[in-house]
């Protein structure tokens, strides 16, 4: 806890299928990251159970 992320990725997961993956040049603790979720993506899984947002390393 307390690292600086360099060159990760921010995984949006809808239960275990990968719908958003961008791309963080830098990510340090305490700054905000704004994810939005798109309406048409949601409604293409409406037996949708859980949503994972993971910071990933490259």
């Amino acid at each position: 806890m307390g690292n600086v992320y360099k060159n990760c990725w921010i995984g949006v997961y809808f239960d275990d299928e990968r719908v958003m993956h961008r791309k963080r040049p830098v990510m340090a603790p305490g700054e905000m990251e704004e994810i939005k979720l798109e309406k048409a993506k949601l409604l293409l899984h409406p037996e949708l159970k859980a949503i994972t947002i993971k910071v990933e390393e490259a």
